[in-house]
């Protein structure tokens, strides 16, 4: 187990992928949902133009990140203004992307897996890591490596970089399941693989209430009906996730007018016309379609396995699952598991390998 830790590094996780294209804050919202759409975890990076004088200085490309937009920001944002969609989705992206540069940082390609997950761990959603002119090497390769690499940016400028995201390690890891054995085998719950601190809204309120309290990670909050007994059982989900690649305008129209229930759930085939109707009168009277569809959200049991979860995740390109009871028959909501969430088992599971 010790030798996935410690004997890869971050470049071997970047293989295959292409270089770094820099999405700027100058660009449109409707130019940041194509990208969205394009994009793993249902978000991208935002980057701050070069300036000439910042271009001859050799300023790190980690220097001019901004934050991270996804589409439910969007639409969030077309719900607020309300009006006319088409003209709001000329707004530049940098009125809508809330700065936070913590979010990226960028290491060395010989960062050890083991230090990939203690950065990632503390809340980093993209990593940027330089690409060689050589080729990425496995750090089991470089004898004269045996100290830990830092984590800072190389000192000479180069704009050869890859961006790898928290589904490109998960991804990584489960590839080498058979070398982490036992322990992906092991239930989320034993683990402490999931967060029991959840957002959640009764479907009756208004869907636009559900903005004022999204987390921002998993930027997921779940649509609920309230049990007797206090607990939740989950109906749908209002998430950056469910609304990947979907028609912003439509699905700001229908924050502003739809409860939770209604938007978390997808509109049904028989409500479809409706919405599209009421929907075209506040967007520019262009046919859209708003149904996200209605099936039920992602869901895993608490005690599904590590394994099971991080498969589940991955196959429908999911940022988070929510968590219900194994022992209820009517879904109570127990909690989320996220990217994070798992990364933070792993690096837990790093820290105790002998």
């Amino acid at each position: 187990m010790a030798f996935v830790f410690h004997n890869h590094a971050a470049g071997d996780l970047t293989l295959g992928k292409t270089e770094l294209v820099e999405f700027s804050e100058a660009e449109t919202l409707e130019a940041a949902v194509r990208a969205i759409a394009a994009s793993p975890e249902a978000t991208i990076p935002v980057w701050r133009k070069r300036s000439p004088a910042e271009d001859a200085a050799g300023i790190p490309c980690s220097d001019r990140f901004l934050g991270m937009i996804n589409s439910l920001e969007v639409a969030a944002f077309l719900a607020r203004t309300g009006g006319d969609h088409d003209r709001a989705m000329r707004t530049p992206v940098s009125e809508v992307v809330t700065p936070n540069p913590s979010l990226l940082k960028e290491v060395d390609p010989r960062v050890r897996l083991v230090d990939v997950l203690e950065v990632m761990k503390t809340g980093v959603r993209c990593l940027l890591v330089r690409k060689s002119s050589g080729g990425l090497e496995s750090i089991a390769t470089k004898a004269s490596d045996n100290a830990r690499p830092s984590t800072s940016s190389s000192s000479h400028h180069d704009d050869r970089f890859c961006c790898l995201s928290r589904e490109d390690v998960v991804r990584f890891l489960i590839g080498h399941l058979g070398a982490l054995a036992p322990i992906p085998l092991s239930s989320i719950s034993s683990l402490g693989a999931f967060s029991p601190h959840y957002s959640h809204i009764e479907a009756s309120s208004p869907a636009m209430r559900a903005i004022a309290k999204m987390p921002n990670d998993p930027c997921a909050i779940a649509v609920v009906e309230t049990n007797p007994d206090g607990t939740h059982r989950i109906l749908g989900d209002i998430s950056a996730y469910k609304l990947w690649k979907c028609d912003c305008p439509a699905a700001a129209w229908a924050l502003r007018c739809l409860s939770a229930g209604q938007f978390g759930m997808g509109v049904e085939d028989g409500d479809s016309s409706r919405a599209e109707d009421a929907s075209n009168g506040g967007a520019g009277g262009r046919p859209r379609s708003m149904r996200w569809g209605a099936s039920k959200p992602l869901r895993c049991k608490d005690t599904s396995s590590l394994a099971a979860v991080m498969a589940q995740m991955l196959s429908h390109r999911a940022t988070h699952v929510w968590v219900v009871d194994a022992e209820s028959e009517d879904d109570t909501l127990v909690g989320v598991v996220s990217y994070a969430d798992i990364l933070d088992a792993v690096a837990r599971m790093a820290q105790t390998t002998p």
